[in-house]
């Protein structure tokens, strides 16, 4: 009993941190020593028909807890992104949290020296998130969180109508925010900023909106378990580039979420320096969190 509500709570801190921008979900499970063993139950699950009972149990307790943190922390932001006010000081501190990773980031391996190949691919990453976002802002954004309610009861759940095509293009968002999920050091959230579908998505956790939430988790899925296997073998055979691709989907996260904020500034002695303050705060935050077990 106290090892299911140890996971469990474990569970809780893993969902809690991919709820937020910058706070990666992968560094989280690293920090609380169960990375491999989640990464290893996800990515084998079909393989190791005799150790399937050992993962169902690990992913039943940390998947329920996750449930609960992202549940529980999404009526939060949503609040919080509401007023430009307050959505400026969490974007500045979402942007300290995500430049305070990278240290952990070039930390995990001992020879991070820069060269052309490993350039070249800091760069294509950072396109590879500003082109996606590009496309990402053509097909999701603002204008599609206006649907037609078809059913709902009280205010437990709804469904809704949903354009076909943001409809593939939120299972590819599920898909990306949950291969995110597994890169320590690196926030699916924040991903989900630049892709301009952050807040969409925890609107949709606050109303409960089925359709919208079965179309992310339809892409979780398959993310998750190509993620699980790939990512650890470029992690065995290529760490250093593998650990620059990450750094150049930071760097990109950063870009965009400073763009959020400059949409609409809110300008003046007072916020400016409580923004610098926030920017601080997130980045300190981050490197302790992420420092407290390499």
């Amino acid at each position: 009993m106290i090892d299911f509500i140890l996971t469990f709570f474990k569970g809780v801190l893993i969902g809690i941190a991919n709820v937020i921008p910058g706070v990666s979900g992968g560094t989280m499970a690293f920090i609380l020593g169960i990375y491999k063993e989640l990464t290893e139950a996800v990515g084998f699950y079909l393989q190791k028909s005799a150790k399937r009972k050992q993962y169902s149990i690990l992913l039943l307790k940390i998947g329920l807890g996750a449930i609960v943190g992202v549940v529980l922390f999404a009526r939060l932001f949503t609040l919080l992104l509401e007023d430009n006010t307050s959505a400026q000081y969490t974007y500045l501190f979402f942007i300290g949290l995500i430049i305070g990773a990278v240290p952990f980031i070039l930390n995990l391996h001992h020879d991070m020296k820069i060269n052309f190949k490993r350039l070249s691919i800091f760069v294509v990453a950072i396109v590879a998130v500003i082109i996606t976002s590009y496309f990402g802002q053509k097909s999701g954004g603002e204008g599609n969180m206006t649907s037609e309610i078809v059913y709902q009861v009280g205010d437990f759940f709804m469904i809704t109508t949903i354009d076909f095509f943001y409809a593939l293009w939120l299972v590819f968002c599920g898909f990306l925010g949950a291969v995110s999920m597994v890169l320590p050091g690196f926030s699916g959230s924040a991903l989900l900023v630049s892709l301009g579908e952050y807040y969409n998505i925890l609107h949709f956790i606050d109303k409960r909106m089925l359709v919208q939430l079965a179309l992310i988790s339809i892409g979780i899925l398959p993310g998750l378990i190509v993620a699980s296997k790939v990512i650890n073998k470029f992690m065995e055979k290529y760490p250093p580039e593998t650990y620059y691709f990450i750094l150049g989907l930071i760097v990109a996260s950063v870009i965009q979420v400073s763009l959020e904020v400059m949409k609409e500034p809110v300008l003046g002695v007072i916020p400016i320096v409580l923004s610098l303050v926030f920017l601080c705060l997130g980045f300190i935050a981050s490197y302790f969190m992420s420092g407290v077990k390499k």
